[in-house]
């Protein structure tokens, strides 16, 4: 914001900034490591009001996210004890800036003839090393692990809670946004970090793996782990539990056929159609037409969705059936007005990029329909959080794309947490067989 008013002395108010920025890194990892956080919460306030003058949109966000979880303390009278539970986790993820800051340094002060040295190269790549190292282990682990799954949080929060329904809504919603949307934030930084490294070491050294022969080879089998917290409760097993499993089940072996399909059609170096009004020789290429397979893995989509909805209770079932039927109807409809859609061995079309996007919402708008209604009907406080957070994953994985070929692994793998997750929502609030 500053740089901009003074454009002449841009990099040096950059310059300053960031010396700035590293040494309050420093000294807020000083204060964590030795414990001594009684007026952290004032520091960093103070610190982010004045960085937000000279920050960029991404880190104005984070500092403003940041400023609603530090005036928390003052705002709701938490004490010091809980304080520190709440924060340590937020404060740590300082520890990797450090290491950021320093790469800027080095990139932008260093001078080329000593950039050359191996010595200097040794130790940029240890520095490399070290944030990412720091980055995974307190932005995105230790972050999830003690706030989102750490029930001492979540009660902090209930236990300052106001009498008052609306401001209590007012302050559940100001820590949770801050929780949430830090936690997001790093994620999608994290993101663009794994693209980076992606593309700088997997796709060069091992080009073979960046294409979708080989992400539909572990796709087919990819949906069963969806299954797993089923079979480790199976002596759990509730009356309505059982609706779940069927519909995991049904899509996890659409899935696999559908997928077998495409990689058996990638292998032989021929297209996917999922949609092809053209015919040869009077008939449509059968051997290459996906769109059986590809509905039936879109209907068992929309099923699991539905059956997870009726296995939690409630009364949207009738809605949820409406909403869905419609969004399978209304895809086939798309389709069918499509000359083609193909996804080519080689890689899609922008067209065919835009198609499948139209057909995969009228998946995800019913999908979210009933999240959204199985995470108000769940009980849990963490349960909720985690269901909410695969939602918005999901959506940053598919905006960013930072495993290029092999991005509908991770979609995969965040959908089989997001399973597991609704797998325990219905566990708590299923009535037991008599």
């Amino acid at each position: 914001m500053i740089q901009s008013l003074f454009p002449a002395k841009k990099n040096l108010i950059t310059d300053l900034k960031n010396l700035n920025a590293l040494g309050f890194c420093l000294y807020i990892s000083y204060l964590c490591y030795f414990d001594k956080l009684e007026n952290c919460d004032i520091i960093l306030s103070a610190y982010l009001i004045f960085d937000l003058f000279f920050s960029s949109n991404e880190y104005s966000l984070h500092h403003i996210l940041t400023l609603s979880l530090t005036s928390y303390k003052s705002m709701y009278g938490i004490s010091y004890e809980d304080y520190v539970t709440a924060s340590r986790p937020f404060l740590k993820t300082e520890y990797s800036s450090i290491f950021l800051l320093i790469k800027y340094f080095y990139d932008e002060k260093v001078s080329e003839s000593f950039k050359k040295n191996r010595f200097s190269k040794i130790l940029y790549g240890i520095n490399d090393l070290a944030f990412i190292t720091t980055f995974v282990k307190f932005r995105v682990f230790d972050l999830y692990t003690n706030t989102i799954q750490n029930k001492e949080i979540h009660y902090i929060i209930d236990n300052y809670l106001y009498e008052d329904s609306y401001k209590s809504c007012i302050q559940f919603t100001q820590f949770y946004a801050g929780m949430c949307g830090l936690y997001l934030l790093n994620f999608y930084w994290f993101c663009l970090i794994s693209k980076k490294l992606y593309k700088q070491f997997v796709i060069h050294a091992f080009p073979q793996i960046n294409t979708d022969k080989f992400a539909e080879r572990i796709l087919s089998w990819t949906m069963f782990a969806a299954i797993l917290p089923y079979v480790y409760n199976m002596a759990l097993f509730k009356s309505q539990y059982l609706y779940d499993i069927v519909g995991i089940t049904i899509l996890s072996f659409a899935s696999h056929y559908y997928h077998k399909h495409k990689s058996i059609m990638f292998n032989s170096d021929k297209d996917v159609y999922i949609m092809d009004s053209h015919l040869v020789d009077g008939m449509k290429k059968h051997d290459e037409n996906a769109s059986i397979l590809y509905f039936a893995d879109q209907a068992s989509i929309h099923f699991k969705s539905f059956l997870s909805l009726i296995a939690m209770g409630g009364d949207m079932g009738t809605t949820s059936a409406i909403i869905h039927v419609t969004g399978f109807l209304g895809s086939q409809l798309y389709a069918s007005l499509q000359p083609q859609i193909v996804q080519h061995a080689s890689g899609m079309t922008e067209d065919n990029i835009i198609h499948m996007n139209v057909l995969n919402t009228c998946v995800i708008v019913p999908i979210l329909y009933d999240l959204i209604h199985i995470i108000c009907l769940s009980e849990d406080r963490i349960i909720q959080t985690q269901i909410a957070l695969t939602i918005a994953t999901i959506g940053i994985v598919l905006k960013l794309k930072p495993l290029y070929k092999l991005n509908h692994l991770v979609v995969h793998f965040l959908v089989i947490l997001q399973t597991w997750y609704i797998a325990s929502a219905i566990m708590n609030v299923s009535p037991s067989i008599e």
